[in-house]
């Protein structure tokens, strides 16, 4: 009977020991991909919602382009930690119909999708990695992303451009994503 006891007390401490630890993404900020902080088995858990307002269809223009974007909540996975997160696609369109860039139709782990991002606390903003076709001619960074109004029904975007086109060989390279901020609409 002892041994049973033994054995019985030993497995229920390693199912406790080995619990991940829940962080919830409101309360860790500017984390980075590979925070030592961050222990294998560590969830960064959307547990109050925060990322639900960002989820859906965004429509909105911008210097005569047309913009749809659709966000969508994943739970990303990394160095033995999980993420609840968002990943943004996108499509836009001249005055014409004509299509410019269109995302939309892309696998989760394309790097033209908008991802690996974070939600900043402090400025209640969810912040994606922005990386075009021509990284090179300036189209990377970061997309900066607010949802306000009655009903969480409006968001602001822009894009803060990391890289400069120092390495572009064209004379002239078109900005897909606005650097600075438009407002779109909850479809």
């Amino acid at each position: 009977m002892k041994n049973i006891k033994l054995i019985l007390f030993i497995v229920m401490w390693s199912i406790f020991a080995c619990k991940a630890q829940i962080i919830p993404i409101d309360e860790y900020n500017y984390y980075e991909k590979g925070d030592e902080s961050l222990k294998k088995g560590t969830y960064l858990k959307d547990v109050n919602g925060i990322l639900d307002k960002y989820v859906g269809t965004w429509k909105g223009t911008y210097k005569s382009k047309q913009y749809e974007f659709r966000a969508v909540k994943r739970t990303f996975s990394y160095l033995g930690i999980k993420e609840d997160g968002l990943l943004m696609r996108y499509k836009v369109t001249d005055n014409n119909g004509v299509v410019i860039e269109n995302t939309l139709d892309l696998p989760d782990d394309s790097i033209y999708t908008l991802n690996a991002g974070f939600y900043d606390k402090f400025e209640d903003d969810y912040i994606y990695n922005y990386d075009g076709r021509d990284t090179d001619c300036g189209q990377n960074g970061k997309v900066y992303t607010t949802v306000y109004g009655v009903g969480n029904k409006n968001m602001k975007l822009s894009v803060g451009i990391y890289g400069e086109a120092d390495n572009c060989t064209k004379t002239s390279f078109p900005e897909i994503l606005p650097v600075k901020w438009m407002e779109l609409t909850k479809q």
